[in-house]
């Protein structure tokens, strides 16, 4: 399988900033991200090509491809280059020069050539030289350039009229519907008021994020077009500040897990007092809040999952009820719920398959095999979903998961696997004579999917808790079905008072990253429109990405590179970054080696505590020092281009 990668990152799980430019070359055209499938099958693909060749890996640079075959007479390199800068290359296309390094085997050049000519038209060069003034943000699209589009999020929307369709024809208690909106309401109060509004993601990456929802260009698709397919549309309502509206919708849908949850205890005829009481815990958990308003995907996974079991709980009952059309329009939004939500990450693949589980503890069935029967069919209509509408972009995500290209996720801890498997066994053999052995049963899988997955959010404590909410609910409903009355009220008044008491030092701690992030998010802001933003990217496994949305064009760095202003000189508008990653260890001489040859005009300066966000990366000063600066060249200047691999 091929691995496209790109220079400016090696850590794949975050790419390149959506709608970024690395350093850009004297022609002042850049390749944006987003068309690494696209480069891929330009080159050929997995397909044999004349001389006995076969693509064995690209690197996609600012402002070439270069390509490596393996051939039958040795290993070939060829680079693609804009045509606009190229020089006396002899071989071109529309969108292309074609330069060999070396001499390639007879024909080879010919079937790359036409490959490109039939393909490049979906190509796109990004115009650097020329940033808008009007503060959008791309650059107007240059000759033969296309311009990016956002894709509708249908997928959510269907499910969303089903759902509603489903509700008319179920008509559910008013006061159960009343207080779901009100758990979520106050929910969402408690999420915008205490949370943090950066980024929640560790080492850098939540910028990158954020801007794949904001550029809608794909730049990381390799786990799936659901993020940018989600998120997108709330960040397109609020151009001059996109982020707060990913945080905002984020902040929403963790604020519909509590009434998610509220309407899952009901279906299960669960006690009013329990179910409430769990609402009202997951309303006040800390974690949440601290989760809630930020660019992680996890609130996705944990209400479209939890949406998906609220749906099939009530499509079973319908159907069980001989309320035929109802329960199929439930059904078939679980569904989509569910082919939604594997397109945003991996990481909801687990917590999908487990949905169909729940239909084992549909209330009023008395027939083992019945419940066996409905768990089935809720297995197979979610599997033929999702197969349909998303089977494609799952088997790419795997084969990149398979051949070690986007992620590892780490082996499950043995003790915390049989220590899991160890309560299951308990809580199931305790409750087998009882009616809750059923909503036991389905929790159990989820209780060991948590405990074989978990480990691969060791990254710090706080990713780790945030990705257990994932998969929380079930087992704390399965624990509230099993107190009743003034016991359940009393027992969350305790729980609700320490959650409050303790979680306060969850909710109001920061990382160096997103602090950094807010100060930076303000002093770039105030930039002037169309200037660019130098700064070091990533240095060791350490990365870093800026808030530079639009209209701001990032110009990012590794070790070993220095910043060349190319033929506009001084006339470009250029600012540096001195950020978190200059203080750490790995970064401190990448960023002596950049700034050195510069004159740096400083504009903006603040000391933040150091406060790693990657238990494996801390910083080795008490704090850090983060500044932005106006570049200038001197006459006497020797800053060399950009070293390639």
């Amino acid at each position: 399988m091929l691995r496209v990668r790109r220079v400016a990152a090696p850590l794949l799980p975050a790419l390149l900033l959506a709608g970024a430019a690395p350093a850009a070359s004297a022609a002042g055209r850049a390749i944006p991200p987003g068309q690494e499938t696209l480069v891929q099958e330009l080159l050929g693909g997995d397909a044999s090509l004349p001389g006995g060749c076969r693509l064995r890996g690209a690197a996609i640079e600012p402002d070439r491809i270069v390509a490596r075959y393996a051939c039958a007479a040795g290993a070939v390199v060829v680079e693609l280059l804009d045509p606009e800068s190229a020089g006396d290359v002899a071989r071109r296309t529309a969108q292309f020069a074609v330069r060999p390094r070396g001499t390639p085997p007879p024909g080879l050049l010919a079937a790359l050539e036409a490959r490109l000519r039939a393909g490049e038209a979906g190509f796109l060069w990004q115009r650097l030289d020329a940033p808008p003034s009007d503060g959008s943000s791309a650059s107007p699209p240059a000759a033969g350039e296309r311009p990016s589009r956002r894709g509708t999020p249908w997928i959510p929307l269907v499910a969303l009229a089903l759902a509603v369709a489903g509700l008319v024809g179920a008509r559910p208690r008013a006061r159960d519907v009343g207080l779901a909106v009100a758990l979520w309401g106050a929910a969402l109060v408690l999420r915008a008021a205490l949370g943090p509004w950066g980024p929640f993601h560790v080492n850098g990456q939540g910028p990158a994020w954020l801007a794949a929802a904001i550029a809608g260009s794909g730049s990381l698709s390799h786990y799936g077009p659901g993020y940018a397919e989600l998120l997108g549309p709330f960040a397109a309502l609020w151009s001059g500040s996109p982020d707060t509206a990913v945080f905002l919708a984020n902040a929403t849908l963790c604020a519909a897990i509590p009434a998610l949850a509220w309407v899952v205890a009901r279906l299960l005829r669960l006690d009013p007092q329990a179910a409430f009481g769990a609402a009202v815990l997951l309303a006040l958990d800390p974690v949440a809040i601290r989760l809630g308003a930020t660019e992680s995907y996890l609130p996705a996974v944990a209400a479209f999952t939890l949406g998906a079991s609220a749906l099939l709980l009530a499509a079973a009952r319908s159907v069980l009820d001989r309320r035929w059309w109802v329960g199929g329009a439930f059904g078939l939004a679980a569904a989509l719920l569910c082919a939604q939500v594997v397109r945003v990450h991996p990481v909801a693949w687990g917590p999908a398959a487990l949905v169909p589980a729940l239909a084992l503890a549909v209330p009023a069935v008395r027939s083992w095999r019945r419940r066996l029967l409905l768990a089935a069919g809720a297995a197979v209509l979610v599997g033929t979903v999702v197969a349909v509408v998303s089977g494609g972009v799952v088997a790419s995500t795997f084969r990149l998961l398979r051949d070690g290209a986007l992620m590892r996720p780490e082996s499950p801890h043995p003790g915390v696997l049989l220590g899991a498997a160890a309560l299951v066994a308990a809580a199931v053999a305790a409750t087998w004579r009882r009616d809750t052995r059923w909503l036991v049963l389905a929790a159990a899988p989820v209780v060991l999917y948590l405990a074989a997955t978990v480990q691969s959010f060791g990254q710090s404590a706080i990713a780790q808790h945030g990705y257990a909410r994932v998969l929380l609910t079930l087992p704390l409903l399965a624990l509230a079905a099993h107190v009743r009355g003034r016991v359940a009220i009393a027992l969350t008044a305790v729980l609700a008072l320490l959650l409050v008491g303790l979680g306060v030092p969850v909710v109001r701690a920061r990382t160096t990253e997103h602090l950094e992030y807010r100060w930076l998010r303000t002093q770039l802001a105030a930039l002037p429109a169309g200037c660019y933003v130098a700064h070091v990217s990533h240095a060791g496994s350490r990365t870093l990405y800026l808030p530079v949305y639009p209209p701001r064009y990032p110009l990012s760095f590794g070790e070993g590179r220095t910043l060349d202003p190319g033929p506009a000189g001084a006339g470009r508008c250029v600012y540096y970054v001195h950020g978190s990653i200059c203080t750490s260890p790995e970064g401190r001489a990448a960023c002596t080696a950049l700034e050195r040859p510069l004159a740096l005009t400083p504009v903006a300066r603040t000391t933040l505590p150091a406060a790693p966000s990657f238990t494996s990366l801390p910083y080795d000063r008490e704090t850090v020092e983060c500044w932005v600066a106006r570049v200038g060249y001197p006459q006497a200047s020797t800053a060399a281009v950009p070293s390639r691999p």
